[in-house]
């Protein structure tokens, strides 16, 4: 680390350095990077990611380099169990003065508690600078924590991604709160509330509420909110009749969401003409009238480009009905259909549909039914003009020759 750290104070094309599960590296260490960057000015990336061997006193360290450094943009904590509430309150107060850091990665610090957060929310009171950050998996942060950070959203207007999967001491009542914050926020744009046990039915009547006054944000994950329902889903429904900004609705593994979930968002996507991804991949009660609600409103949409339906437990129907919408629809560029229950009736309908559908890119039909059917009905339409991997069932298969979009 010394010939490192010197090597710094002179280097002026270095712009990335990973030091990811560097173990080697403690306190003694982290002083002399910290010393390097005071006078490197051309440094804007940096992870410290899994170096569990530096502790708090190394961490300050570095928050004391972080007031003088104008260069750096981006910081990766991510599983540096070293970090606590003292290095955050460091960190804190470096952010209330530095210029350039846009992002800062937390997930997986379990020593953060409620004052580590609370001084971090406090600096974003101030800060004008900071773009990102993430706190998923900071399981000691509790309620006071996050009461704090709902308190910093009402002052700033930077912030446009917030991270918090997996964050068990949310509690429903700051989750509300964070979601009524939205109505006055107008900076986040994307925001994950990822395997939050606390978030449910109740909690989705809220956020719609949000979604209908909310102009700014594009993307909610609620994967794995495993209390969110049918109810739920219908609440989020009827807010994005409302919102025209929202663009990525991620429900993956929210196991109650069944047929009446999807019949609420077959029924939006007939008005709703914003949203280009909906997750609901491991939705296993959806079955083959979720599907066919989804299906009917794929016939008339033509914004969607994106929609996961792995392991959804459709059958033959539910094949027929996606098979039919999509020879209407001309926007969908990506459709998973991973580990469902097809027999060849729906399949024979789907090769139909890809003779006349010229938009379908990527379509994974992996462990869906019989291999071996799907790729002889495959090859004898010869539909197939671009393979990816030559088994088909098993991967995605591109189904036009042209590139496909960055973001299917």
């Amino acid at each position: 680390c010394k010939a490192l750290g010197e090597s710094l104070k002179v280097n002026q094309s270095l712009k990335i350095f990973n030091f990811e599960a560097c173990y080697g590296i403690g306190n003694d260490g982290c002083k002399v990077l910290a010393d390097a960057l005071k006078m490197n000015q051309t440094l804007t990336s940096i992870s410290f990611a899994c170096c569990r061997t530096i502790r708090e006193e190394g961490w300050k360290a570095l928050a004391e380099a972080l007031k003088m450094n104008g260069a750096l943009t981006s910081i990766n904590f991510k599983c540096c169990d070293g970090i606590g509430d003292e290095s955050c309150k460091a960190l804190g107060e470096s952010l209330k003065v530095n210029e350039t850091l846009a992002s800062l990665d937390f997930s997986l610090c379990d020593k953060i508690g409620d004052q580590g957060c609370r001084a971090l929310a406090d600096a974003l009171k101030v800060n004008k600078v900071l773009k990102n950050i993430n706190f998923s998996c900071c399981i000691s942060v509790g309620g006071a924590g996050f009461q704090a950070l709902y308190e910093a959203l009402e002052k700033n207007q930077t912030l446009t991604t917030l991270g918090l999967q997996a964050c068990y001491g949310l509690g429903a009542a700051v989750f509300n709160a964070l979601c009524q914050r939205l109505e006055t926020n107008q900076a986040l744009t994307s925001i994950s509330f990822a395997g939050c046990e606390c978030v449910g039915d109740e909690g989705c009547k809220v956020l719609s509420e949000a979604l209908k006054i909310n102009q700014a944000l594009t993307s909610i994950d609620l994967s794995s909110c495993q209390r969110i329902g049918d109810e739920g889903c219908k609440a989020l429904a009827e807010g994005l009749e409302v919102n025209k900004v929202l663009k990525r609705l991620l429900l993956s593994r929210c196991e109650r969401i069944g047929e009446e979930g999807c019949k609420a968002l077959g029924q939006l996507l007939k008005i709703n003409q914003v949203l280009t991804t909906i997750d609901l991949a491991c939705c296993e009660r959806i079955g083959d009238e979720g599907c066919t609600a989804l299906a009917k409103g794929l016939e008339v949409n033509q914004a969607l480009t994106k929609l996961d339906l792995a392991h959804c437990e459709v059958g033959e129907e539910g094949c027929k009905a996606l098979a039919v919408s999509l020879q209407r629809n001309k926007a969908l560029t990506s459709l998973t259909l991973r580990g469902n229950n097809f027999h060849d009736g729906g399949i024979d309908e789907l090769v139909k549909m890809l003779k006349l559908n010229t938009t379908l890119l990527k379509l994974d039909l992996g462990y869906s039914g019989n291999d071996k059917v799907v790729r002889e009905r495959l090859k004898e339409n010869a539909v197939l003009r671009s393979v990816t991997i030559p088994m088909v069932l098993s991967n995605p298969v591109l189904l036009e020759s042209a590139r496909p979009p960055r973001d299917v």
